[in-house]
């Protein structure tokens, strides 16, 4: 065997280091502060449609992060429809979140995930009273960088930061257009100084005619705005907070998405009457009958081809129902908007630190969520 050289020593060496550190990176690698004039927006790739004839919520909703306090903002759209522009101040009153450190640092979700599932498995086979090399195990890798991020919370990294919540409300009532209008980007005005974004794909709809009938299957309520949804991989949505009730005997016949690249993966139904419910699942083609005075409880999965693995999003998904009362069709509505509403460190190392969270959603939090764990 040949002995080694102090030549091969320091090459063995040199691919070690490299080896590390491109896997992981140090506090060296952290800025730790927004520059002077810099300004950042979530509203990014945002693909919804407003409607004139439907749409009950005209409102757009984002979030601005800078570097200097703001009195208020200005924001130029090339469109026709006139719109009003509102700011409010957010209090951060959170420090720097573990998760957001740990992703920094580019820890293993995939292994994290493992290391916790093993450990919550061997909970329940064995209980908490006996020896659980297996929860050590996920301890120990869960608090890797915590010493490194106590550091940083004592250096008190971006410490001057200004947040914002900016809703812009579109008056679509008081202006006759032909067609529609579509804007990709948005300028804002902040501190005299114009910033440029592009924020996906917005579309003011004059021209689509709904036929809106007085309902004989209610909606309880006509639609939820702001709701949050987490990254994943599926771009996965679920529809769980609808409530109809029927007016007359009829037969729910179909249920539909209008939007674009929106496909509907699952439809389950709860029905209630007098105090009897059922579950079963929907299927197109096979007609659900509904005695008068059947609540109907829909649940639905989509999954949106603009949501795949992206880290910022928003849409208005639009559903219809359609059902039979007598041999006539008729239709009723259901809009709700979704967003990404990352913590804003989150928001603010994906721009600044170059921080992918993607694992940490895919591999890791949205598994751990559907076991209703705490995760932080």
């Amino acid at each position: 065997m040949k002995k080694l050289t102090l030549i091969h020593i320091a090459l063995i060496l040199i691919a070690l280091v490299l080896l590390v550190g491109c896997s992981s990176k140090s506090d060296a690698n952290l800025q730790g502060e927004l520059t002077d004039g810099t300004l950042l927006s979530t509203f990014e790739n945002y693909h919804l449609t407003i409607y004139k004839e439907l749409s009950t919520a005209r409102s757009i909703s984002f979030e601005v992060i800078s570097s200097e306090e703001l009195s208020e903002v200005d924001v130029k759209i090339d469109v026709e429809t006139p719109y009003e522009i509102s700011m409010e101040k957010i209090s951060i009153e959170t420090d720097l979140p573990y998760y957001v450190y740990q992703n920094f640092r580019m820890l293993d979700w995939k292994r994290m995930y493992e290391l916790h599932y093993q450990g919550v498995r061997h909970l329940l086979e064995v209980g908490a009273e006996m020896d659980n090399y297996a929860v050590e195990k996920f301890t120990d890798f869960n608090e890797l960088y915590r010493e490194d991020y106590e550091r940083i919370l004592q250096k008190k990294n971006y410490k001057d930061i200004y947040y914002y919540q900016v809703i812009l409300q579109f008056q679509m009532e008081d202006i006759e257009i032909e067609g529609y209008e579509v804007f990709e980007e948005i300028f804002i005005i902040a501190n005299g100084v114009e910033y440029k974004f592009d924020i996906g794909k917005v579309e003011l709809d004059y021209a689509t005619d709904f036929d809106i009938p007085e309902y004989l299957l209610s909606p309880v309520y006509i639609g939820a705005w702001g709701k949050a949804v987490e990254p994943n991989s599926k771009g996965e949505i679920v529809i769980d907070d609808m409530e109809f009730i029927s007016l007359e005997d009829l037969v729910v016949t179909d249920i539909r998405v209008i939007n674009d690249n929106v496909e509907i993966a699952e439809i389950t139904i709860t029905t209630d009457k007098d105090g009897v419910s059922m579950d079963r699942t929907f299927n197109k083609g096979e007609g659900m009958h509904l005695q008068q005075g059947t609540t109907l409880y829909p649940k639905v999965v989509l999954n949106d081809k603009n949501f795949i693995n992206t880290q910022s999003y928003s849409n208005t998904i639009y559903l219809v129902i359609e059902y039979e009362i007598e041999g006539n069709s008729k239709v009723v509505y259901f809009e709700s908007n979704y967003l990404t509403r990352p913590n804003v460190y989150e928001f603010i190392f994906r721009k600044i630190e170059n921080v992918d969270f993607l694992s940490y959603y895919n591999d890791y939090f949205n598994k751990i969520t559907e076991w209703n764990l705490d995760l932080h």
